[in-house]
């Protein structure tokens, strides 16, 4: 059950990944991923295969939030350039995606897109 949710999130994200990579202009070969849920191994292992890309998980990632904002408040306040921010975070693992995983996910991503197509009516309905 739990992979499901990991797999379900990760479809989710690797869907919005090319809108995400038109909207910015920017070619995404690499993430970062923080917060509780960077504490699976797992689940780093299924984002770089659904994403297709290179996945630092974070050490310490339960401090995700705290950190960023401590990183934050260093920018502005001078104490930090902002091009050092990646030297002041340490990485526990890095997921590379495995070819077979990524093809299997590509179809399964095409299917999560058709499958969304054609339950859109149902999800608008839905709505309170």
């Amino acid at each position: 059950m739990t992979r499901a949710v990991y797999e379900g999130v990760a479809l989710n994200a690797a869907w919005l990944l090319d809108p995400f990579r038109a909207f910015t202009g920017v070619e995404y070969r690499e993430i970062t991923f923080g917060g509780g849920g960077a504490r699976s191994q797992l689940w780093g292992a299924i984002l770089a295969d659904a994403l297709g890309i290179t996945v630092h998980r974070l050490a310490e990632a339960e401090y995700t939030n705290a950190r960023g904002a401590a990183l934050l408040a260093f920018g502005v306040l001078g104490r930090l350039d902002p091009d050092a921010v990646g030297s002041q975070v340490q990485v526990a693992e890095t997921h590379e995606p495995d070819p077979a995983h990524a093809a299997t996910y590509a179809r399964l991503r095409a299917r999560f897109a058709d499958y969304h197509a054609a339950t859109r009516a149902w999800h608008r309905a839905a709505r309170p």
